[in-house]
């Protein structure tokens, strides 16, 4: 009968949207998938899903003072510890830790700091989190017929390294 031809028609129709909609909705969530795995990918590249490797950062730290000839460079980094959540915002499968590095820098001018900081992003592996940075101009008098050219300011900055394991692996 035409009622029930209209009525299989209309099930049919239905059927075919609701595939429609999951195809789309799988669609979707594939691509989400590989911008997932796109990102993870960078995360493992830049180190920081890796364990935390204070030599290297000590390492960027002394090569940064050489490349830029830095008039004086003092760090000290403290022990690890795990991140605050706020800082992190969600966190998922991973429990991310901190260690904090206060850098003490005395500097011909505030490029120095930025190029000191910019070597330690690039070549240190885990993010850098600048939690504070300060600069003071340096009025110590100056001798007169020095060698080296003087400092002019001194810069004080504390940072949180960051990593990233797995939940659960110390």
């Amino acid at each position: 009968s035409v009622d029930e031809a209209q009525n299989h028609r209309a099930q049919f129709e239905r059927q075919s949207t609701l595939r429609s909609q999951m195809l789309a909705r799988a669609e979707a969530e594939r691509g989400e998938l590989v911008a997932l795995e796109s990102r993870m990918a960078q995360l493992k590249t830049s180190g920081i899903l890796e364990d935390e490797n204070r030599l290297d950062w000590v390492e960027a730290l002394n090569q940064s003072r050489a490349r830029h000839a830095l008039l004086k460079l003092d760090y000290d980094i403290g022990p690890q510890q795990l991140a605050d959540p706020a800082l992190i915002g969600a966190p998922g499968p991973r429990a991310w830790h901190a260690s904090p590095m206060r850098i003490s820098l005395a500097a011909l001018h505030e490029g120095d700091l930025l190029r000191l900081l910019d070597d330690l992003r690039q070549h240190a592996g885990p993010w850098a989190h600048i939690q504070r940075c300060g600069l003071k101009r340096d009025t110590a008098p100056r001798a007169l017929g020095a060698q080296r050219p003087a400092p002019q300011l001194a810069a004080e900055c504390e940072l949180l390294m960051l990593t990233a394991r797995e939940k659960g692996t110390p």
